[in-house]
């Protein structure tokens, strides 16, 4: 593909998501959430057969809700027209966010889209799997079969009841695994597998959620104990009153007769 033919598919998926409509995307409930502030697209990390170096792009929508990556190379061929009866093409891809303190995110669903043209008795196997970094993968796949020439698109959702929201405050990984391969019939007629529609549309878009989150473990901190009031403070000892003694009743008093003469030895 020649590098004009490039940018102007990297200049139309950037239009489509900056466009009202990507931008009015809402919740559940009908509610526009709030944007994250600084949120931050890492560059990805890649390699396979499907997506040699500089090959793939990625961006995220202005309301952080829709992550959308362009292949620019990701094109199968099998027929008599290459030499070769099958063909098999894959990526390992990985993308950094940098998650607001305060913020952690869940992945809702995974888009894939292309673009197939498949003679009678050839098919196409498209399998995908994405996940955030320390946690299980989400696996998806589907079998085409000729004959068959148009554009797929192939949608993962995630089961709310499995979906896994990272770390609070914590920059993820976003991992994603594709696996391509195309076959062509007896008669070696040509068939085609892209991962990115003949439209220009992005070939891998994933869905995101971001809720607000408690620091730490992500659960709210336990509720403080009301303070506790001071002990009282001890009394004073009372002073205890001299006990006064009264007279002696003349039947309790002792006479002890002296000794008769000198009780001193004389001075020297």
């Amino acid at each position: 593909m020649s590098p004009f033919f490039t940018d102007l598919r990297r200049l139309v998926v950037a239009l489509l998501i900056l466009s009202p409509g990507a931008m009015a995307q809402t919740a559940p409930d009908g509610v526009v959430p709030e944007i994250p502030p600084g949120i931050q697209l890492g560059l990805p990390i890649y390699g396979g057969t499907g997506c040699p170096v500089g090959s793939i792009s990625a961006t995220l929508s202005p309301n952080a809700q829709t992550l959308t990556v362009l292949f620019d190379q990701f094109t199968l061929e099998a027929g008599k027209a290459v030499g070769k009866a099958t063909d098999a093409r894959f990526c390992h891809i990985n993308i950094p966010f940098q998650v607001p303190k305060g913020y952690n995110v869940s992945i809702v669903q995974g888009d894939y889209r292309g673009f197939l043209s498949l003679p009678a008795a050839s098919q196409a196997q498209f399998d995908a799997s994405f996940f955030m970094a320390g946690s299980a993968p989400f696996k998806y796949g589907r079998t085409y079969r000729g004959a068959m020439s148009e554009n797929y698109t192939m949608t993962g959702p995630v089961n709310p009841a499995k979906r896994i929201w990272s770390p609070c405050g914590q920059d993820i990984q976003l991992n994603s695994t594709l696996q391509l391969s195309v076959s062509s019939n007896a008669q070696s007629e040509q068939a085609l597998f892209t991962l990115d529609s003949a439209d220009l549309q992005a070939g891998m878009v994933y869905q995101l959620d971001w809720k607000a989150c408690n620091m730490g473990n992500g659960t709210p901190p336990p509720r403080p104990l009301p303070p506790q009031s001071p002990p009282p403070r001890p009394l004073p000892p009372r002073p205890v009153p001299p006990r006064v003694l009264g007279p002696v009743p003349p039947s309790q008093v002792v006479t002890v007769p002296l000794p008769r003469g000198r009780m001193f030895p004389p001075r020297r």
